[in-house]
């Protein structure tokens, strides 16, 4: 692969692993705040443990909590192997 193509990759999944950090960091100090009761009436039934407390979440909450640790595990091995391939390019030089 080219070096600028390599450059280009390494550097958005090292932006987008940033983002998904800081946005889940975000959502965890908003869901500090809810309840810590099931709700099933506005669909709080998901229990979902944030900083040693459980509190309870929808399901499309749950969902997209997932979505965005699976996004951060992607981005996050594509930075790794992104770092060893370089790694071994500057040895072959």
């Amino acid at each position: 692969m080219p070096k600028q193509l390599m450059r280009y990759l390494f550097t958005s999944a090292a932006a987008i692993f940033a983002a998904a950090i800081f946005y889940n960091t975000l959502i965890d100090n908003e869901y500090v705040y809810f309840i810590r009761m099931p709700d099933p009436e506005v669909g709080k039934i998901v229990p979902y443990h944030v900083k040693g407390i459980s509190v309870y979440i929808t399901i499309e909450q749950y969902k997209f909590i997932y979505w965005l640790r699976f996004v951060e595990i992607i981005s996050g091995a594509l930075i790794l192997i992104g770092a060893l391939i370089s790694k071994i390019n500057n040895n072959e030089s």
